[in-house]
């Protein structure tokens, strides 16, 4: 797991909009798991401020320099999409999917990141 972007909050605890949080995850999932097979999930809170660019660059600087971009469309129905990965002998992968107000209407005091990496099975 990469390290988070900075003034990023952990939620371990479930959240309000939990249910579009819940269905993102699934949706995440199912983009990904045909071609990467079984990812984990962290959700962080952000600032309302941050904008979609700042998270991409930041966690695109901490990959090393053979990874490159993946080709799954960036905007989904819930979510801002961003997919990297390096070829070797184990699939190695990030993903980053940032709710929008499709899928956290409620308009919450931050906004919601996903970030997906390889399950360790």
């Amino acid at each position: 797991m990469p390290r988070p972007f900075p003034g990023a909050t952990l939620f371990r605890e479930e959240l309000a909009c939990g249910p579009a949080i819940n269905a993102a995850m699934v949706d995440l999932m199912a983009v990904l798991r045909k071609d990467l097979g079984n990812i984990s999930i962290e959700r962080f809170g952000l600032p309302l401020n941050t904008d979609y660019t700042q998270i991409v660059d930041y966690y695109l600087r901490q990959l090393p320099n053979d990874w490159q971009a993946e080709q799954y469309p960036p905007e989904h129905a819930a979510y801002r999409l961003a997919v990297w990965s390096a070829g070797s002998w184990t699939r190695r992968y990030l993903a980053l999917a940032l709710l929008n107000d499709t899928g956290c209407p409620e308009h919450l005091p931050y906004q919601i990141l996903l970030v997906a990496v390889p399950t360790e099975e």
